[in-house]
């Protein structure tokens, strides 16, 4: 898991689960609780499946442009932790 916490604000953060990914040739998960990597929205080749992603696990963070198709399953945002008083 990475925490990203707000330059401005450091009681605002959102974590990124180490989600792992969906293999594309049977659906298979691999990697889960080890590394996470997460799609951008923005497209970093020649193709449309070459979109950028990042990635990280406990030793490496990375961030690339992708051969693998959008078929793959990787994440898509980070999941917000939300307080609620009541």
């Amino acid at each position: 898991m990475v925490v990203v916490t707000a330059k401005t604000d450091d009681s605002k953060s959102a974590f990124l689960p180490a989600a792992g990914y969906r293999l594309i040739s049977n659906g298979t998960l691999g990697r889960i609780g080890a590394y996470g990597y997460y799609w951008s929205s923005t497209y970093g080749g020649t193709y449309v499946s070459d979109a950028y992603y990042s990635s990280f696990s406990s030793n490496y963070v990375g961030v690339g442009a992708s051969g693998n198709s959008e078929a793959t399953g990787f994440s898509v945002r980070c999941v917000s932790e939300v307080m609620v008083t009541p």
